[in-house]
């Protein structure tokens, strides 16, 4: 019996170590959760205020004139002369086996004619 009063005695004082063992663990948890929670709120803080200034700076009114529009603009009228220039020289291109294969037969055409 004294031995059965002694093993009750080791189980719950394993109880209460295991217990405060668990509790330990939970409190690392809780701080654990607490700091990246807290480390996503200082995140937000952040991106929040890197979002006012965009917002702020699209906001503001463009100079009338403007270094980088004029060669903006300048560069749009290049793009859209060379865009042109090559529909050109695709309209040619397309035209191309037709007029050689027309040239080749007036060629031929005259070579015969010229035997006879």
């Amino acid at each position: 019996m004294a031995k059965d009063a002694q093993d009750e005695q080791n189980s719950s004082g394993n109880a209460t170590k295991s217990g405060s063992g668990d509790l330990a663990e939970l409190r690392l948890s809780v701080e654990r959760l607490t700091q990246g929670l807290q480390l996503m709120l200082e995140t937000q803080e952040t991106q929040t205020e890197m979002l006012r200034a965009l917002i702020a700076a699209t906001a503001a009114p463009v100079p009338a004139e403007s270094p980088v529009a004029d060669a903006l603009n300048k560069l749009a009228a290049i793009v859209n002369a060379q865009t042109s220039q090559l529909v050109a020289v695709q309209t040619s291109l397309a035209q191309l086996p037709r007029a050689v294969g027309a040239e080749v037969a007036n060629g031929v055409q005259a070579a015969l004619s010229a035997a006879l």
